[in-house]
């Protein structure tokens, strides 16, 4: 593996520790800063996720397209400033609006994950991509799976001191790849920008050309939606369920990340390998909705650890159809297509938080009759809609 490749895999980590950091801190500090109840500090978390995926949702697709005509080197060295930034603003937030102001930044700038997908495609043969696809989610499971556990430590000594970490890990990472981090695109293959592709509908438009894609793209929306279920809810649905406090939404959180490293980082390259992407996105969403209506039924916290394998198998699914999505388009605009996929996580990512928060505080609000895991029953009716659309692909040629 080159230098590149790990250079990608160590930020993906350390940006999912960042972002892992900030889960078990933040309800508390909107709690603190709003002086909320959790249920309704979950309704403020929720427009805090959405206003965060409102502006990555415009920006990505952008910043996406404009590797393919810049290169991935200086957009993706911007965007890990930015991230940066946002947790010192989130460091020394005085009040609510603060908060929302740091998350607006960061989506401005969140395209790490789609420039990180993009220099994959540049230097992986198209058929190993759902392998490296798979590593990155990996790592990211991996960083989320320190994140948390770190928060709940760190935290103990000041609230804020999880956000001075976050800032310091993500900096001294962009001073370390200004010196090393190499060009990958030749100025021969770089592509013009155009503001027609640069947003997400245009980009459909775009790629529908290509085989499969209209369907993948609508899968990978609804695996979305089914997965921002858990992310946007974990840390109120487990406070109301089992009491728990930010060191044990930390450890759960770290047992995810495990299970997570398990699967996209040794399990999902052999199975493609050996039944192509397709089946094996079929087999993973099987189990994410099993995984789900069983979150939705949990009412002891070893079940809860239990179940989460299989939910964390179905997590499989993305980095195969990422693979797939890639196999089918010109290296020449590898950067736009991730970038559209990035938007679509952005789309989800308001969706659910501007809905899900509010159907869980509906489901929490008297005692007497709570369903707090009815949430995750409409993320089992997303992932099966996945799985209807992917069974109407064709598997293309390895």
């Amino acid at each position: 593996m080159n230098k590149t490749l790990l250079f990608l895999l160590a930020t993906i980590v350390l940006d999912a520790v960042g972002i892992g950091l900030m889960v078990p801190i933040v309800p508390e500090l909107i709690k603190e800063l709003g002086g909320l109840s959790i249920s309704d500090a979950a309704v403020y978390g929720g427009f805090m996720t959405a206003l965060f995926s409102i502006a990555q949702f415009v920006a990505t697709p952008i910043l996406g397209s404009l590797s393919d005509a810049l290169g991935r080197r200086p957009l993706l060295l911007i965007s890990l400033f930015a991230f940066g930034l946002n947790y010192i603003i989130l460091a020394f937030a005085p009040s609510l609006p603060w908060l929302f102001l740091g998350q607006f930044l960061a989506g401005l700038f969140s395209a790490t994950p789609a420039i990180a997908s993009a220099y994959i495609a540049d230097i992986v043969p198209p058929e190993k991509r759902a392998k490296y696809f798979g590593m990155l989610g990996a790592a990211f499971g991996f960083g989320f799976m320190i994140g948390p556990v770190l928060s709940g430590l760190v935290a103990t000594i000041d609230i804020r001191a999880p956000f001075f970490l976050a800032a310091g890990l993500v900096l001294a990472n962009v001073a370390y790849g200004f010196f090393i981090l190499p060009e990958t695109l030749n100025k021969d293959q770089r592509k013009r920008f155009s503001l027609a592709r640069a947003n997400l509908w245009g980009a459909i438009r775009h790629y529908r050309q290509y085989p499969n894609v209209l369907l993948l793209i609508w899968a990978y929306l609804a695996i979305q939606l089914a997965l921002q279920t858990i992310i946007v809810i974990w840390p109120y649905f487990t406070s109301f369920t089992f009491g728990w406090g930010a060191k044990m939404v930390g450890i759960s959180l770290g047992f995810f990340g495990v299970m997570n490293i398990i699967n996209q980082g040794f399990l999902v390259g052999r199975l493609v390998d050996n039944y192509g992407e397709r089946n094996t996105s079929q087999f993973a969403l099987s189990l994410f909705v099993v995984g789900l209506i069983g979150y939705g039924f949990v009412s002891d916290a070893v079940w809860l650890f239990i179940i989460t394998v299989p939910v964390t198998v179905g997590l499989m699914s993305m980095g195969s159809i990422n693979g797939f999505i890639s196999r089918q388009i010109p290296v020449t605009e590898q950067g736009g297509v991730q970038g559209l996929i990035t938007g679509l996580n952005s789309l989800a990512a308001i969706v659910a938080p501007l809905t899900i928060p509010r159907i869980f505080q509906a489901t929490t609000d008297d005692p007497a009759t709570a369903m707090p895991g009815a949430v995750f029953f409409i993320g089992s009716f997303f992932a099966i809609a996945a799985m209807i659309l992917i069974n109407y692909t064709q598997p293309k040629p390895r």
